[in-house]
């Protein structure tokens, strides 16, 4: 098994196109088109430090939050040879072209269906890539998903709303784009996404 990024991209695709969580209730059209975008960062960049001063204190590198999940689970691993997988969901076309109609008064059915289930759908992917590593002996974790990892803080020492686990800040480590003026992870699929990150050993 060749473990890069074209065998994350087939595996997503392959959730996207066909896994019943990624479909709209009401017509049964995708909620995330399937033209994924996947990035991977080294779990030594130096970044994930940066992100400590930028975001807080409390964000986790992959490393801490790798070694609170072996702790936790019983598993032996170095911490040496960590990577963190980042993917970009863009929203099918169809509800972003629905949204701009609406968006003027109130988000779309569609736009509204998608920030629920559409994020309901993104960390069963998560799940399912974490399942597929470990099928292959891989040990990987899905921060987002583990309560006891992930938090979301009102208030904090830089400001309000953080989280302790932050998959655009993994999205731009990993290189996919940046942050525009108005806070939204802009890449090559635009700003109309959602995205997701796992570690893996």
């Amino acid at each position: 098994m060749t473990l890069n990024k074209k065998w994350f991209t087939d595996k997503i695709q392959d959730f996207l196109t066909n896994d019943p969580s990624n479909r709209m209730s009401t017509d049964g059209s995708l909620i995330f088109d399937s033209n994924t975008l996947v990035g991977i960062a080294s779990g030594d960049d130096p970044i994930f430090d940066e992100y400590k001063q930028i975001i807080g204190s409390f964000h986790l590198t992959p490393k801490e939050a790798f070694s609170k999940f072996i702790e936790k689970e019983g598993i032996t691993s170095t911490l040496e040879n960590l990577s963190v997988i980042a993917f970009i969901l863009p929203i099918n076309e169809i509800t972003k072209n629905e949204n701009s109609e609406y968006s003027k008064e109130m988000p779309s059915e569609r736009w509204a269906h998608t920030r629920l289930f559409g994020e309901q759908a993104n960390q069963k992917l998560q799940k399912f890539l974490v399942n597929e590593l470990n099928k292959q002996g891989i040990n990987a974790l899905a921060p987002m998903t583990e309560t006891y990892l992930f938090k979301v803080l009102r208030k904090h020492e830089n400001g309000v709303w953080a989280s302790t686990w932050s998959h655009r800040h993994m999205a731009f480590a990993a290189g996919l784009g940046s942050f525009g003026l108005s806070d939204g992870f802009i890449n090559e699929r635009g700003k109309a996404m959602r995205c997701g990150s796992i570690i893996v050993d």
